[in-house]
């Protein structure tokens, strides 16, 4: 190991110039992002778009890791708000919510079982007592939507502890944590019945906190004509099929992530602690390009897209753009190029955010220049709502997305047919 000298620190000073300085005292005053934002660069990201699709209302996922649910039910939200002509219209995301927690936790509950017999310095172990969180993807909300069905937001609104959910995590975990340690004291035939007991803790707590989720409800509402409509005894699973009625099963996750353990153009396959018992993680792994003809063909077919990014990577959320051309950055900071398989693989990116693509602007040649990007932080967050991303972000910084199979081109189609890449959570770039 070679020691950080009092020589070798005078070389470093030695480099610092009288530029150098003048920057030092411009960030004595304000953040280096804000300071070397561009703004008329990227304000021009907020032009038009050639291909664009109507959206019906903007989210708010407030304090909550929710984005792929509130991304993938905004996702189903505009087809119910055609089949209901409305203007603006919800879902409820508590009550996915709800379920969603219940499913961890019967699935954590599950693996705490599967290993108990392993050390607690197993990576397996060790990747388990970190507990479950907000987050999730695409093909488990997809998985969720098909078992539990959908309400409007009206019939089961949100909660302060579904929009804020800190202490909820917290205590869901502390329970089990508290019941992972007893299954693991236990003998195998008691191991069952201490998860029974957990999850009828579990359950109370979030009835608790986030309400009894309904099982048949009545929902009013008038039209954008001014006509009354109302429908009776309906049930979670009555209003999808009649108000979305799609095969959720037909959508493939796609990522493009170019590392060194998940080879291109296969199936990469996981269980985590974040998915429902039944389910796996499934997502179909092509080049970027791919995944970027995919999106504008869907958009071009007038549906949005779910989509997964970085939401760290060179966001300015007052203007509502994701654009790294639009900082000078290099002046203060130096190069700070990565290229993608690196971003992954090291950790500096991973797909932490998810977001409904609404359009896309083409040049002449039907290439990408800048997306257009609808968030769920509220209307105060970006234009209304809205963000706009560079071609540039795109390429380096999105890494998922929700395609219908109707898109896919009979040779990626086949891929879904070959044999899959299994890997441990723990292997995975963004967990």
């Amino acid at each position: 190991m070679e020691v950080l000298t009092k020589e070798k620190l005078n070389m470093l000073a030695k480099t610092i110039n009288e530029q150098d300085h003048v920057l030092s005292v411009m960030a004595q005053h304000e953040d280096l992002m804000t300071l070397s934002l561009d703004q008329r660069k990227s304000a021009a990201l907020h032009q038009a778009f050639n291909v664009e699709i109507e959206h019906h209302g903007i989210t708010a996922q407030k304090q909550s890791g929710r984005c792929w649910m509130f991304s993938a039910l905004n996702n189903l939200r505009e087809i119910t708000a055609e089949k209901m002509n409305v203007e603006q219209f919800e879902f409820s995301e508590n009550y996915l919510a709800f379920y969603d927690k219940l499913e961890k936790a019967n699935n954590w509950l599950d693996m705490a079982i599967d290993t108990a017999e392993q050390p607690l310095s197993s990576q397996a172990v060790q990747y388990l007592f970190k507990g479950i969180g907000d987050g999730n993807v695409w093909d488990q909300a997809a998985g969720l939507v098909t078992k539990y069905g959908l309400v409007p937001k009206e019939v089961m609104p949100e909660t302060w502890a579904s929009s804020h959910t800190k202490t909820a995590d917290q205590l869901t975990n502390r329970i089990l944590r508290k019941y992972g340690a007893e299954i693991r004291k236990a003998e195998k035939t008691e191991r069952e019945s201490i998860k029974a007991k957990a999850m009828k803790q579990i359950y109370r707590l979030q009835c608790i906190l986030f309400g009894q989720p309904v099982n048949t409800f009545d929902y009013a509402w008038r039209d954008k004509d001014n006509n009354m409509h109302e429908e009776k005894g309906l049930t979670p699973f009555t209003f999808y099929e009649k108000y979305v009625g799609i095969d959720l099963s037909q959508y493939v996750h796609v990522i493009c992530e170019p590392t060194s353990y998940e080879p291109m153009h296969v199936c990469i396959v996981s269980h985590d602690n974040g998915n429902m018992a039944e389910n796996n993680r499934v997502r179909l792994n092509l080049e970027m390009d791919e995944l970027e003809n995919l999106c504008i063909a869907q958009l071009k077919a007038g549906q949005p897209v779910w989509i997964g990014l970085d939401a760290g990577a060179f966001i300015d959320r007052s203007e509502g753009i994701l654009d790294p051309d639009s900082y000078v950055l290099s002046a203060a900071a130096g190069d700070i190029a990565m290229t993608k398989q690196d971003l992954l693989e090291t950790g500096e990116s991973s797909p932490n955010h998810n977001v409904l693509l609404l359009g896309v602007h083409l040049d002449e040649n039907e290439k990408p220049v800048r997306w257009k990007i609808e968030n769920s932080w509220g209307k105060d967050s970006g234009k209304d709502g809205i963000y706009a991303c560079s071609e540039d972000y795109f390429k380096t910084y999105v890494f998922e997305a929700a395609i219908h199979k109707d898109f896919l081109s009979e040779e990626q189609k086949g891929y879904l047919d070959k044999k899959p890449v299994v890997l441990m959570p723990w292997q995975l770039p963004w967990m």
